[in-house]
């Protein structure tokens, strides 16, 4: 099969993971939420003319009704993926940024999702995240 992506995630964990509120939020609360998202290249390695990348990516979510602090939500996400030997390390760098953040992105949102289901609070739902915009800002 020749539509395998050059980029693999080997491995994925939640390393820190947290949901600390004032008190119950109950359902139909009307809730704002602001997101702080930073992400990271920990480490990158040629194996046999493969890459391997270690990212991690961590969501700091405020939650708010009306100008009442609720609570906060930490999640902190590693994951290690590979390369093929075809890529250089600059384009393997951009895959880990663009492709590695989105997928572990997707995951983070998905793990947020169903902790805050099964902990009967409103279910938070982040925003998905431009990651080409994310990071064009982040070099200024």
């Amino acid at each position: 099969m020749n539509a395998i992506a050059n980029l693999q995630m080997l491995d994925s964990y939640v390393k820190e993971f947290s949901i600390n509120l004032q008190n119950r939020i109950e359902q139909g609360i009307e809730l704002n939420i602001d997101t702080n998202v930073g992400f990271a290249i920990n480490n990158i390695t040629k194996e046999k003319e493969d890459y391997k990348g270690q990212i991690e990516m961590f969501y700091d979510i405020d939650l708010k009704s009306n100008e009442n602090d609720l609570g906060k939500i930490h999640i902190l996400m590693q994951a290690i993926f590979s390369g093929k030997k075809e890529l250089s390390q600059e384009e393997f760098t951009q895959m880990l940024k663009l492709n590695g953040a989105t997928t572990i992105s997707h995951l983070i949102r998905a793990y947020i999702h169903t902790n805050t289901s099964l902990s009967n609070m409103p279910i938070i739902d982040t925003p998905m995240i431009n990651f080409v915009e994310f990071f064009e800002e982040n070099e200024k």
